[in-house]
């Protein structure tokens, strides 16, 4: 399983700029989230203890604070899908590599569409079972350290 992950991780890392926007957009999209109930407890306290006048204040707060959530997952996901359809494209670009590489006698006894099954297989579940149980990873740590 280890080397699994480091293949995985090599692939992803190939492009450092954006697996660092990734992680960052990770970890501070669940931290901005923590907020919100706390802004709700506020809205509730303020009504209960008649005071209006931060009612507005707070309101725009939990508003704010909800649309940059939405905001901040939303470009996670599309960070990851960035770096994935790298990903993706270079293990493709590998494993098609290896196969030229393999000598005559391997090719004799496997068909075309066999490999080329393999390779559309693996990559789903290169994005599927690797990236996906990442960013939850990422965010279950986040919101338990909170």
């Amino acid at each position: 399983m280890l080397n699994i992950l480091k293949t995985f991780y090599f692939y992803l890392l190939k492009r450092r700029f954006w697996a660092v926007v990734f992680f960052i957009l990770i970890f501070i999209e669940p931290l901005v989230g923590a907020i919100q109930p706390l802004l709700y407890k506020y809205f509730v306290d303020s009504i209960t203890s008649f005071e209006y006048s931060k009612l507005i204040y707070i309101l725009l707060s939990f508003v704010g604070v909800r649309i940059l959530s939405n905001i901040l997952s939303a470009a996670s996901y599309f960070v990851g899908d960035i770096l994935m359809l790298n990903a993706v494209a270079d293990v493709r670009k590998d494993a098609v590599k290896h196969i030229h590489d393999l000598d005559f006698a391997y090719h004799t006894n496997k068909a075309s569409g066999s490999l080329d099954s393999k390779i559309n297989s693996f990559n789903q579940s290169f994005i599927r079972e690797l990236l996906l149980p990442t960013i939850r990873l990422c965010q279950c740590i986040v919101l338990f350290a909170r």
